[in-house]
């Protein structure tokens, strides 16, 4: 791996360091994961489950995406991390 110096001109303020690709994902992966919260939500509302599972059950949909975007907010820091510009 070639490592060259890198001007601060040639590096844009608006530039995240990492592709679009990966924000597009990250973005697609958070709303894909709203729209199943919302399903499984109704499905945990329309069960035949106590007042109290249903609650319980609500709050671990709830939880499932919000640990899922840290995790994958994670992965995209270290990625970006791992680039060295001297």
């Amino acid at each position: 791996m070639t490592v060259r110096k890198v001007h601060a001109s040639e590096i844009s303020d608006s530039d995240p360091g990492f592709p679009p690709i990966a924000d597009i994902a990250f973005w697609g992966m958070g709303f894909i994961a709203i729209v199943l919260m919302i399903a499984m939500i109704a499905v945990v509302v329309k069960s035949g489950a106590s007042p109290l599972e249903k609650i319980l059950l609500t709050a671990l949909v709830l939880l499932a995406p919000v640990l899922g975007s840290i995790i994958a907010a994670a992965i995209l820091i270290s990625r970006r991390g791992s680039r060295t510009l001297t």
